[in-house]
């Protein structure tokens, strides 16, 4: 009988592909096992939604003058919809990566991973798993995030008789962009949780980077007059290149990467994270 350990230590044992299966299906099975993420869900959905809903009616009554502000550009008809939609990333991103953070850090603070070791005492397959397993999830709040956009931004849009770019191409590419960059900061929230094994300083140093320390240094061009090309790279920046144009980059006069791009650099962010925390603190004993 071949010894359980929670080590990386190599072992005589082929590990077979269902060990692989089993282990992805036992970290996708943790994000069910409470109630907390259909309450997230539902957070996510009403929080984006109802900020969506607030850009709707405040581009609608008040257009004429935003568009009378010098150097503000505004655009019109379907451009105008998929920028009112994109808002959906810009408010939703963090509940992914709140999941991600969560799965890692989260096992720390309720004392699981020696279970979870004995069930696979192989450290790295068990972070590869929670590192995949978070994709689907991704997937499922991108899906709830643009179910807001319909209802509370394409709805209402159509009862105000403004165009709601439903039957544009580009809105539904933008759509498939923006479950990307949900999947991609699920990621960035599972390398930030193998970093930062504390859940709630974890939590807490995502919501102060994402929702404060970012926005103060991408409202820099908008205060100098000029872009700042380093600014493109930052992780909020990177999702939004990925979504394509946002309002939020245009109000604060961002110059944004192409979504090939972006993409590549939000995952670069996910994965020096989780390796990053993998060798510093995922392979330390637990106590």
């Amino acid at each position: 009988m071949t010894q359980l350990t929670t080590t990386d230590e190599p072992t005589t044992q082929v590990f077979p592909a269902r060990v692989w299966w089993q282990t992805f299906q036992m970290e996708f099975r943790k994000y069910f096992s409470t109630r907390t993420w259909w309450m997230l869900l539902l957070v996510t959905f009403v929080w984006t939604g109802l900020n969506v809903a607030t850009m709707v009616f405040a581009v609608h009554f008040g257009g004429a003058e935003m568009r009378a502000e010098p150097d503000m550009f505004v655009p019109i008809g379907d451009a105008l919809a998929r920028l009112l939609y994109s808002m959906g990333t810009t408010f939703g991103f963090v509940f992914p990566a709140i999941v991600g953070a969560m799965s890692v850090a989260g096992e720390y603070r309720h004392q699981t991973l020696t279970p979870t070791f004995l069930a696979d005492p192989v450290r790295w397959r068990v972070l590869a798993a929670k590192f995949v397993s978070v994709v689907p999830l991704g997937a499922l709040y991108a899906l709830v995030v643009i179910a807001g956009c319909l209802v509370f931004g394409a709805l209402p849009l159509a009862m105000l008789g403004d165009a709601t770019a439903l039957g544009s191409a580009q809105t539904w590419q933008m759509f498939a962009r923006m479950v990307l960059a949900m999947v991609l900061w699920g990621l960035v929230g599972v390398g930030l949780g193998t970093l930062v094994n504390n859940q709630m300083v974890a939590v807490v140093s995502l919501l102060a980077i994402t929702m404060f320390l970012e926005p103060t240094l991408r409202s820099i061009p908008m205060l100098i007059g000029h872009d700042v090309a380093i600014l493109s790279y930052l992780p909020g920046a990177l999702g939004d290149g990925i979504t394509g144009e946002t309002m939020y980059s245009m109000f604060t006069n961002n110059t944004l990467l192409s979504p090939a791009p972006a993409a590549l650099g939000l995952l670069a962010y996910a994965v020096v994270l989780t390796v990053g925390g993998y060798y510093l603190r995922f392979r330390r004993d637990v106590s």
